[in-house]
């Protein structure tokens, strides 16, 4: 539990630290219409 919830974090700082390069990965796997925020509550 505790490696999922580190894991989790991560990837919540990641995706607001480096806006851009996150959102250009996320367009290019996920679609256009996966946005930023969905994809912070999924995580």
């Amino acid at each position: 539990l505790m490696v999922e919830s580190g894991i989790g974090i991560a990837v919540l700082v990641r995706c607001f630290v480096d806006k851009k390069e996150t959102e250009n990965q996320i367009i290019d796997r996920l679609g256009n219409g996966f946005s930023r925020a969905p994809f912070a509550i999924v995580v």
